[in-house]
């Protein structure tokens, strides 16, 4: 289970130019 969670968590991260998915980043984009 938690192993799906760590996978997707690193695929965002991919995703974002290999930067996990933080609250700084939720708060800059406020």
């Amino acid at each position: 289970m938690k192993i799906n969670l760590l996978r997707g968590y690193l695929l965002s991260a991919t995703q974002h130019g290999n930067k996990p998915p933080s609250r700084h980043e939720a708060e800059s984009l406020k």
